[in-house]
Parts: structure tokens; C-alpha cells; sequence
């Protein structure tokens, strides 16, 4: 590895791009595949400051020596190994939910709606209203039968 790819990532890892401390081999794996997909795009084999945070990224959310090692040495460990949370007790089971039940959808933002009609936006959020109960979902997945 470069000597400046090392100072990136020792610097994403440990705040610190001067420290000797040794890179992690799950890392350096990630790092060697991403240099050998730079070749095979014709980059060459120099990865930039942004391309090093991305992989850091992917190594600290895809395997589990990377959430570990953001877990003990992060101050936001618990955004990488925290459980995801059940429903809530007492949420409405939509599979159960009547075919003829009805719906409300509003767009999030009040501007991607124009005398009730939508707007074509992609990537907004609606509020989906089923029983009582609102789930939000982006508009590209929202299908409505009938509509």
C-alpha cells in the first residue's frame, strides 16, 4: 500500500494520519480490491481522500471486524451495532388489512402536490395511512392498485 493511502485511512481510523499503529487486514483486503478495480476502469492505482472514507465506510458497516473496531474505537460505535427495532406493539398487520380499507397517501412535502393531484418527484416521501396507522415509504415505493 502507498504510503499516502495509509496516512488516509490512518487518519479515518485513528484521527491521526502520522500514528504507526497497523491497519486492519480486512481493510487492507477492501483497500486491494478497490485499487484493482481503479486499474480495470483506467483510474490507475491512485485512490483519492473521498474514495478512502468510502471504503473505510463499507469495511466499518459490511463485516464484522469493521463494526467491531467502530464500536471500540468510534464515539458512534451503536449507529453501526445496534439491533434493528421490531414493529411497535399494537401495529396494524397490513397484510390483514382489507382490500376495500380505505387509504390516505400525502406527499411529505407539501410542494411535490398541487390541487391534490401528485407531482412527479422522485425520491419524496409519503405518509401512508392505513387504520389509523402511518408508515413512510419514498414515493417510487408506492403502488397503488386503481389509481
Amino acid at each position: 500500500m502507498e504510503p499516502n493511502h495509509a496516512a488516509y485511512y490512518r487518519a479515518i481510523l485513528f484521527g491521526d494520519s502520522q500514528t504507526q499503529r497497523p491497519l486492519p487486514p480486512g481493510l487492507l483486503t477492501l483497500h486491494q480490491w478497490a485499487v484493482k478495480r481503479n486499474h480495470a476502469l483506467g483510474r490507475g492505482g491512485v485512490i483519492q481522500k473521498e474514495t478512502a472514507l468510502s471504503i473505510a465506510l463499507a469495511w466499518f458497516s459490511g463485516t464484522d471486524e469493521g463494526r467491531e473496531f467502530f464500536a471500540e474505537f468510534s464515539g458512534i460505535g451503536p449507529v453501526f451495532t445496534a439491533p434493528v427495532l421490531d414493529e411497535p406493539e399494537g401495529a396494524t398487520d397490513w397484510s390483514k388489512v382489507d382490500a376495500n380499507t380505505k387509504v390516505v397517501v400525502t406527499p411529505r412535502n407539501s410542494k411535490s402536490s398541487r390541487n391534490g393531484e401528485f407531482v412527479e418527484v422522485k425520491g419524496k416521501w409519503l405518509d401512508v395511512r392505513v387504520d389509523g396507522e402511518v408508515k413512510h415509504f419514498l414515493k417510487r415505493e408506492v403502488r397503488l392498485a386503481g389509481a
